[in-house]
Formats: C-alpha cells, sequence, structure tokens
C-alpha cells in the first residue's frame, strides 16, 4: 500500500465539486500529502486506498459509513466537535464547517506551506456548478447535505477568514478553465489542471 509522510510542504485538499472529475488524482499522490473529503476513498476501494492519505469527515452520516468501511482508521480525521461548526469570529449563529476549509486546517497544522485544492466548487459561477457534488444522489448524499447557493455565500466567507488567518501559507485552486476568484487576498490564486500538471512533469 502506498503511503505518504506525516508532513509535508505541499498538500493537495481534494473536495467533491463536479469540476475534479478531469483531473487525474493518481498523478499527484507522490507530490505531497493528499487529504480528501468525505466519500473520496470509495473511489479507492479496489486500489487498496492508495488515496487519500488522510480522510477528513464531519458529517454523522458519512463518518459512520467510513468507520464501517475498511478504510484505514488511522488515516481518518474526524475534527472535534466545536471543530465541526465555523468559528464565532467568522459567524456568530455558528453554522457547520465542511469537510473542505477541515481539511486545509488540518494540513496546516501538519506544516503544509502550499495547499493545492481541487473540486471545491462553492467558488464557481453558476449556481449548477457550484452546488455539484460527484457523489450526489448516493448513499449520505441525499438532499438534507446538498449545499445551496445561499450555503456557498457562508462557504467564501470562512474560506476567506482561514486565508487571513495564514498568510504564510499559499492556498492555490484548480479548476478545468481560468475564472476570476471573488476572494481578494495576496496568498490566493487560482489554475487550470494543465498548469498543474506540467508544472509536475
Amino acid at each position: 500500500m502506498t503511503t505518504s509522510p506525516t508532513t509535508s510542504d505541499i498538500a493537495w485538499i481534494v473536495g467533491n465539486g463536479t469540476s475534479r472529475r478531469g483531473f487525474d488524482l493518481e498523478r499527484i499522490k507522490d507530490t505531497g500529502v493528499v487529504y480528501g473529503c468525505n466519500a473520496l476513498y470509495r473511489d479507492y476501494k479496489t486500489k487498496g486506498y492508495i488515496l487519500p492519505h488522510y480522510l477528513v469527515a464531519i458529517d454523522p452520516g458519512i463518518i459512520t459509513e467510513i468507520e464501517s468501511s475498511d478504510f484505514p482508521s488511522s488515516r481518518v480525521i474526524i475534527p472535534s466537535a466545536d471543530e465541526q461548526f465555523e468559528p464565532a469570529e467568522v459567524n456568530r449563529g455558528r453554522p457547520r464547517s465542511n469537510a473542505g476549509v477541515n481539511a486545509m486546517i488540518e494540513a496546516i497544522r501538519r506544516e503544509a506551506k502550499t495547499l493545492i485544492c481541487v473540486g471545491f466548487d462553492f467558488l464557481q459561477p453558476g449556481e449548477a456548478q457550484s452546488t455539484s457534488n460527484v457523489y450526489e444522489g448516493s448513499a449520505n448524499y441525499g438532499p438534507e447535505t446538498r449545499a445551496s447557493v445561499m450555503d456557498n455565500f457562508g462557504r467564501t466567507r470562512y474560506l476567506k477568514w482561514l486565508v487571513n488567518q495564514n498568510k504564510e501559507v499559499d492556498f492555490i485552486f484548480a479548476y478545468p478553465n481560468p475564472f476570476t476568484l471573488s476572494i481578494n487576498c495576496s496568498n490566493i490564486s487560482t489554475v487550470t489542471f494543465d498548469q498543474i500538471l506540467e508544472n509536475l512533469s
């Protein structure tokens, strides 16, 4: 089984927006630590769980599914009950967090200095694309867990707060096609999949 060091300057944060369908995650497995969100492990069951190196989940249904699977428990990260909600300084109402931002936090804790994020479609324009999920309609991905356009505003605000709290970390978001991010911070940027793969060559 392929494993990875527990710390690395580079972390890949894999969300589950449909934009990542065109990106071959296996090409990145030896270039940094890969943090997957929720059901990503399903895609690697027949491959001996080569990916993700860590799996982050906060929703009860998917946590139960993961714990009932044979995915290695030593590579599962379930944030504390408090961290499963946004900090009060971000939103006084403390809405539920999302596994993607929690995965970023875990990578930073493990000393990552560059986060390359794929599948984070809540930042993309277009209602359908921005709320898409590759596992939609499958177990633990029913209407009760589906993100809405209104959720995107909160997620973007939370991400911006995290980016500003970690000025020493570069946040790079990769997509099939270029577009302009709505977050304007010096340490956040976008690239295309082609640009990422060129840099890996």
